[in-house]
């Protein structure tokens, strides 16, 4: 069975389409669907030009396609991990679904916390054999991270754990909110890949 992401923004038109079109890129080869939807979202609306103009510029898949998805509660269970595009988001997540507070970080907090970590900390903290754990990279991933939440050092401003709204701002925001979630997906999407090659 696919193992599932769930990418959460307000409107599910710019941010946590673009990272659900990159994660759903760089995350291919292995079985996980991602999927992504709003806290308010313009339900049914297609994404902007320049959300979807980035989305394929940056290799995304599904940015044609993508209509606006308001968040349920039912989204967040099914999910073994959610990455909300911005603290608000999350706090949403965990009041609709209050066991997603394990599972549930933002984007930018996930990916700095992978950044971290290294060869000797990914052999202390994965989930031993016998865990239940090691047949699935979804489950290690989590667990790991989620070990190190709190551990790891945070980053220097609060305001530096959310992707800043695009949504009707310039051509420049749209772009600067691109490159940030990219970077913060190849982070990511290289952390998965590196659990998945370990042995359980």
């Amino acid at each position: 069975m696919a193992h599932r992401i769930l990418t959460v923004c307000t409107g599910n038109i710019c941010r946590s389409p673009i990272a659900e079109h990159l994660l759903t890129t760089h995350l291919a080869h292995h079985d996980i669907t991602v999927t992504s939807a709003g806290t308010h979202a313009m339900v049914g609306c297609a994404m902007p030009g320049q959300a979807r103009h980035w989305s394929l510029l940056l290799g995304g898949h599904g940015a044609k396609e993508h209509r606006g998805v308001q968040l349920t509660a039912a989204q967040i269970q099914d999910a073994d991990l959610v990455l909300a595009l911005d603290r608000q988001h999350r706090r949403t997540v965990v009041e609709l679904h209050p066991p997603a507070s394990r599972y549930c970080f933002t984007l930018l907090e996930f990916a700095h916390i992978v950044s971290t970590m290294t060869e000797d900390k990914m052999t202390e903290e994965l989930a031993p054999p016998g865990s239940g754990q090691e047949g699935s990279v979804m489950a290690r991933v989590v667990a790991l991270v989620g070990s190190m939440r709190g551990v790891v050092p945070p980053l220097d401003h609060r305001d530096d754990y959310d992707v800043v709204d695009p949504y009707l701002g310039s051509d420049d925001m749209y772009a600067h909110a691109a490159k940030v979630i990219e970077t913060a997906v190849l982070r990511i999407a290289g952390f998965v890949d590196q659990v998945a090659h370990r042995p359980a």
